[in-house]
């Protein structure tokens, strides 16, 4: 995978994270599986931009502020697709793709549910723009919001999404 390996960590634990992914790569037979759960697998997730502004959604199970996405089903031809059609499935928002490659990555752990032990989400994060429009929130997500970046930190308190805004805030000087 060509773009995790050009991907450049902003911070240690995106370094770790990137490393993490590197050898799950290189010791799996299907490291995109929903199934595979030692340790875990792939997933994709959206961070989407629009007019000063970044979609979030409250995730059911997990409780907290992240950025859409989820698995990557043998549909989805691509990490990228992936990204946008979870975006798309939990928000409505069908956003464009901003630049080419891997935004960020992040590893975080999922606990145990409905047959599934505890595992790790190794997440692969696109960056996508478009206009602030409107949102469908989907039965697995209990909300949604366009949150002004300069808020964001007020809502979520995810390392990921945190870090987010700092590469935005690096990158567009938002």
């Amino acid at each position: 995978m060509t773009q995790l390996e050009r991907l450049y960590p902003s911070d240690a634990a995106e370094a770790d994270a990137r490393e993490s992914m590197m050898e799950l790569l290189a010791s799996s037979a299907d490291p995109f599986s929903r199934y595979r759960y030692a340790p875990g697998h792939f997933t994709a997730g959206a961070i989407a931009v629009a007019d000063g502004h970044m979609l979030l959604i409250y995730h059911r199970r997990l409780e907290i502020w992240i950025e859409p996405g989820g698995h990557i089903d043998p549909s989805d031809s691509t990490p990228q697709e992936a990204a946008a059609r979870e975006m798309f499935e939990e928000t409505g928002v069908d956003a464009e793709l901003a630049e080419p490659g891997l935004f960020g990555v992040d590893r975080h752990p999922i606990p145990a549910a409905a047959g599934e032990p505890d595992h790790h989400h190794f997440n692969l994060t696109y960056l996508f723009t478009g206009g602030k429009q409107p949102l469908e929130i989907a039965d697995e997500i209990r909300d949604a919001r366009w949150v002004p970046l300069g808020e964001v930190a007020t809502l979520s308190h995810d390392p990921a999404v945190l870090r987010a805004v700092s590469k935005l805030e690096g990158r567009y000087r938002l």
